[in-house]
């Protein structure tokens, strides 16, 4: 096919987008037999998967890029000129299947089932490999596109998902510490790694989001920091089984409130500054009404005094802007 199109041989490109479409319909039938009637697939069927999917990107790479680069590019079939692109999406598609295939057919392969971690790092591979791709795909202009935009904004929510899920529901680490081996801290060590760069990734993309949207900025760090709680949340809950100690949830949230306040005063955003006074309304309100029953006299006097003088540096704080802000406003009208 290339070849042909290269040397203006019309009738062998042909031939080639026939003999192609042979191919992929034979793979597809023995893969719609396995799925729907269980019959075995071939030994080599790694191999065949593989030559399917690089013949597939090889094929549409050099047609996109040859529409792209060519002013009079003419496609081998007049009528359906569209083809090609609709043949790269359904290429980008057959990837992401077939890495994520790969994947789990190599991992199940190398890796023992009795293996204490097995799905927790299945899913966080497939989690991986999802964002790898998006981020691989947004460098490639040849291939790139608004519609290859979206597809990449899908798989990096598919591959936060999945890390949402590990997050929420599998803990590497056993309750008791003693238990606990290198096995299990390199895997936390995973987890944290990979929210850290979810973090960091998607806060690009939903700030591209936000600007191309025409919507209010103030959402961009709004819906970080409502996120970034519910991290926290699962942290604490989950994978450090610090549920039951309850204070200590209360105080990393309201450091987390007063870390939101500051962010807001610094950058002038209004919505993440009251996200954090409602934090910290909260997270008083618990300690207030249900932490302290289950502390000692001692522990609340010391836990009275820690959430007073947060409360009241928060105080000072907003005294402090709010008259810096009328005294500016005053100098605007006196120089008007």
């Amino acid at each position: 096919m290339i070849y042909a199109n290269r040397a203006k041989l019309a009738t062998l490109e042909k031939a080639g987008w026939v003999i192609l479409f042979l191919c992929l319909s034979i793979f597809f039938i023995e893969v719609y037999s396995y799925w729907t009637v269980g019959m075995p697939l071939a030994s080599n069927f790694q191999f065949k998967y593989f030559a399917v999917s690089a013949g597939l990107l090889l094929v549409s790479y050099y047609y996109s890029w040859k529409q792209k680069n060519e002013a009079g590019f003419t496609f081998v079939f007049p009528k359906a000129v569209n083809f090609v692109r609709y043949f790269k999406y359904f290429t980008l598609g057959n990837l992401w299947v077939y890495f994520l295939y790969v994947t789990s057919h190599y991992y199940g392969e190398w890796v023992p089932r009795a293996f204490s971690h097995y799905h927790f790092y299945e899913l966080m591979l497939m989690a991986f490999v999802s964002i790898s791709l998006a981020y691989v795909l947004t460098k490639v202009p040849v291939l790139y596109d608004r519609i290859v935009k979206y597809y990449c904004l899908f798989l990096y929510g598919a591959g936060i998902l999945l890390g949402l899920f590990v997050t929420l529901t599998i803990a590497p680490l056993r309750p008791s510490i003693g238990d606990n081996t290198a096995v299990e801290y390199i895997a936390l060590g995973l987890l944290i790694f990979f929210n850290i760069f979810v973090f960091i990734s998607g806060r690009e993309l939903l700030l591209a989001f936000i600007r191309q949207q025409y919507k209010n900025l103030e959402l961009y760090p709004l819906i970080l920091g409502v996120y970034l709680m519910g991290i926290m949340a699962a942290f604490l809950t989950v994978q450090f089984h610090l549920g039951e100690v309850s204070l200590l949830f209360s105080s990393v949230f309201l450091l987390l409130a007063i870390g939101y306040i500051f962010y807001g005063f610094w950058k002038k955003y209004v919505y993440i500054r009251r996200l954090g006074l409602g934090v910290t309304i909260l997270a008083t309100a618990k300690l207030i009404f249900y932490d302290l029953s289950f502390l000692t006299e001692g522990s609340r006097i010391i836990a009275y005094f820690a959430f007073g003088v947060a409360l009241l540096g928060i105080s000072y704080m907003y005294q402090r802007v709010s008259n810096r802000q009328e005294r500016g406003e005053s100098n605007d009208q006196a120089a008007l």
